[in-house]
C-alpha cells in the first residue's frame, strides 16, 4: 500500500466505528500493517501492543470506545508520519560457487 492509496483518518474512524465487526478488523489490521515498515522501533512497539489488544466491546456511545476509536485514529496519524525502514535487497549471486559437501553428498548418492 502506498501513501497515495491509504485511507483517509475519517474512511478509518468510519470502519472503527461500523457496526459490522470485520470493518473494525480491518481498520485495525491497516494500522498493524502500517507498524511493521517503522523505522522507530519503539513506535513500532507502541502500535503493535495497541494493535495486539484488539477491538473492544462494540459501544458507539460508550465513552470507554471514543477513547479507543481517538487513539486509533493518532497510532494511525503517527505511523503515516513517520519514516519507513529502508528495505535492503537480498544480494544476487551471479555465480554460484559448488561447496564440496554437497558434492560429496551428490555423489554418494549417484554411487548408491
Amino acid at each position: 500500500m502506498t501513501q497515495t492509496d491509504a485511507p483517509q483518518a475519517s474512511t478509518l474512524r468510519a470502519q472503527l466505528l461500523s457496526p459490522r465487526a470485520a470493518d473494525r478488523v480491518q481498520a485495525l489490521h491497516l494500522i498493524e500493517q502500517q507498524a511493521e515498515g517503522l523505522s522507530d522501533s519503539a513506535l513500532r512497539r507502541e502500535l503493535q501492543q495497541f494493535v495486539s489488544r484488539g477491538v473492544p466491546y462494540f459501544a458507539p456511545e460508550a465513552l470507554s470506545y471514543q477513547a479507543w476509536v481517538a487513539r486509533a485514529l493518532v497510532c494511525w496519524e503517527r505511523a503515516w508520519q513517520a519514516p519507513r525502514a529502508a528495505v535492503v535487497a537480498a544480494p544476487v549471486h551471479t555465480h554460484r560457487q559448488p561447496r564440496p559437501e554437497r558434492l560429496r553428498v551428490a555423489r554418494a548418492l549417484a554411487c548408491g
